[in-house]
């Protein structure tokens, strides 16, 4: 199985990525500088930084350190967590100077006045008021009832209370300067520490930022924009770019009238130099998807070695995908690295998938951690059919079923009905996936199978094994019955350019319909497929105006069936600011929107005197 850690070996050829950030990150005055390295989840980042973080090793022009986010997710104040991992990992750095060293120890007992959302800290915050103020009152009402308790918590903020009236109170008269020039104090002592001529950088690799919640997102941001980021540091931030902003709106949400995007305009404040991970192209995944499985049965040094290969013939970004043969030219026999006992299994696994991984390429959005996630369900389901049926079932049927569900949960379903008819008696057996798979053959569609004859769905329709309907499919969909009853996940699946659609149909207004969709029209068939598909699930809930359904109706003609059955299936009245709409519906395609209007009819969601209306085109 394929795990989701961040992998050792760079199968997705990031090197160069990683080369370039590695050279920015150290390249530059001794200003400070913030890196942003942002990819959906799962598009490998960690894998980058694993790379940027081998380029840094054994380098005298950079000292750096790796810090997991996540890890400070359950810490009541992330900002000084955050700021104390990073004080400890060059405290105990081996190659900085000792000297340079102890100053971070006296950084590091710094930090525990900051810790004020701890236990200790909220009994020492009114320890702090009577000592400054004279007034013992705060601390009778707040010390705990324990003695022991009392002493434990008095003990543990005595040397912070000393050492804040020596070296941050001073003269300061209120709370809120002692804030600000606690944070000023830090900042240039920690500046000050990194200001010996042995230090020329200090690179600090920070990941998995976007899997905490919206506050510790902050707060980390906040943490090194306010304390670390100081002259000689780099820090390299991966994340996805949508969590952030997410949480910056959740933090500091619109202003009523005024039109700025605060999540925008914080993060080109907090980084200097974004560097977005692209998409893996439909070949990327094609050629991802051949390593993965030739990792899982090589033996790792030689596998290795293959990708070393590959990278020095830059096989990677030549037009063609990656075939057995072209990696046998250049490395030798495949099989010879591949255990006696597993040859077989390695033979089967690897033909299916190679004769499904063109449609897999347009289906699994060009996101790492979703093809692994595949693969995983992939080889659970053959596992599973050789305890239950042996030899007897086609992997290759097997992985076309999966990657039908991945494509169109709905149709997956809709062909389990048709299997359940299927007569062993004639040569068609599924007869009406024979009348839908001849209709694209034939490229004489019926209206019955209009959901089948999307470009995705029917480039999976023609895809081996072709013949389909021939195969009682019965035991397959047994194998895959857990997910019958369910849908995908259509949005964690999604590309960049169809989320950022569908948040630009979320703010929707009835003026910005034309340009939303006519951009729409601009989009991949593969990008427009999902788009549509969470449209129309919106409809079918009634979340989606009518003007723009109106408009998608009459601009796409391959969705408008898809469309009227979303309003079917939303069960609520029509009202009459709708009537616009199904009148323009009605003028594009009468015959279809008939239907409809017959059914609303039916389900007594509309009157016959509204339907004369809308079938009226001359009013």
């Amino acid at each position: 199985m394929w795990t989701d850690n961040a992998s050792k070996i760079d199968m997705l050829f990031y090197k160069p990525y990683a080369d370039i950030v590695s050279e920015t990150a150290i390249g530059t005055d001794e200003e400070p500088l913030t890196v942003g390295i942002f990819g959906l989840w799962g598009a490998g980042k960690s894998t980058l930084l694993n790379l940027i973080g081998k380029n840094y090793e054994g380098n005298k022009d950079a000292i750096y350190v790796s810090i997991n986010a996540w890890m400070f997710e359950n810490y009541e104040d992330a900002k000084t967590a955050i700021m104390e991992a990073l004080l400890r990992e060059l405290k105990d750095n081996e190659k900085i100077p000792i000297k340079i060293r102890k100053s971070f120890v006296s950084l590091i007992k710094k930090i525990d006045f900051l810790k004020v959302g701890t236990k200790a800290a909220a009994t020492a915050a009114p320890v702090i008021a009577s000592f400054v103020t004279g007034n013992p009152l705060p601390l009778v009402l707040n010390l705990p009832n324990e003695a022991k308790e009392i002493e434990t918590a008095i003990k543990s903020v005595s040397d912070s209370v000393r050492g804040i009236k020596d070296d941050y109170l001073k003269d300061d008269e209120t709370v809120d300067d002692s804030v600000v020039n606690n944070i000023r104090n830090f900042r240039n002592e920690f500046e000050k520490t990194l200001e010996s001529e042995e230090i020329n950088r200090v690179v600090v690799l920070i990941d998995d930022l976007d899997r905490c919640q919206p506050e510790r997102i902050i707060e980390t941001l906040e943490a090194i924009k306010l304390f670390l980021s100081v002259k000689k540091t780099t820090f390299i931030i991966a994340a996805d770019e949508n969590v952030i902003q997410y949480a910056i709106k959740k933090k500091y949400p619109n202003i009523d009238g005024f039109n700025i995007e605060l999540d925008k305009e914080y993060i080109e404040k907090m980084i200097q130099v974004p560097i977005q991970i692209p998409e893996l192209s439909p070949k990327d995944v094609q050629n991802y998807l051949l390593l993965l499985v030739l990792q899982k049965y090589m033996e790792p040094n030689e596998f290795e070695i293959l990708v070393s290969k590959i990278e020095q013939e830059k096989l990677m970004v030549q037009s063609d995908v990656i075939e057995v043969e072209g990696l046998e030219e250049i490395y030798g026999s495949l099989n010879d690295s591949i255990s006696f006992e597993d040859r077989k299994e390695y033979k089967e696994v690897v033909g299916a998938i190679l004769q499904i991984r063109k449609i897999a390429s347009h289906t699994l959005k060009g996101n790492p951690r979703q093809i692994k996630r595949f693969l995983n369900t992939f080889i659970l389901k053959r596992k599973l059919s050789k305890m239950y049926y042996g030899d007897d079932l086609d992997m290759c049927i097997m992985a076309k079923l999966l990657i039908l569900h991945k494509l169109n949960p709905d149709l997956f379903n809709q062909l389990n009905v048709w299997n359940s008819n299927f007569n062993q008696e004639t040569d068609s057996g599924n007869e009406q996936y024979k009348l839908m798979r001849q209709g694209i053959e034939e490229s004489n569609p019926a209206s019955e199978y209009q959901k089948w004859y999307k470009p995705r769905i029917k480039a999976w329709v023609m895809c081996p094994p072709v013949e389909l309907e021939k195969e009682n499919l019965d035991r397959y969909f047994y194998l895959t019955r857990e997910i019958l009853i369910q849908s995908d996940d259509l949005e964690s699946n999604l590309s960049e350019a169809s989320k950022a659609m569908l948040d630009r149909i979320g703010h929707l207004s009835a003026p910005l319909v034309p340009r939303v969709v006519n951009d729409m029209r601009q989009m991949n068939s593969s990008d427009l497929d999902d788009v549509m598909t969470i449209i129309i699930k919106r409809i079918e809930k009634g979340n989606t105006e009518s003007y723009f359904y109106a408009s998608l109706f009459k601009e796409f003609t391959d969705y408008r069936r898809d469309i009227i059955d979303g309003i079917l299936k939303d069960e609520s009245k029509i009202e009459p600011s709708q009537l616009p709409s199904l009148k323009s519906m009605y003028t594009a395609d009468q015959a279809i929107t008939s239907e409809l209007l017959d059914k609303l009819l039916s389900d007594k969601r509309i009157t016959q005197a509204v339907i004369k209306k809308i079938k009226d085109v001359n009013k």
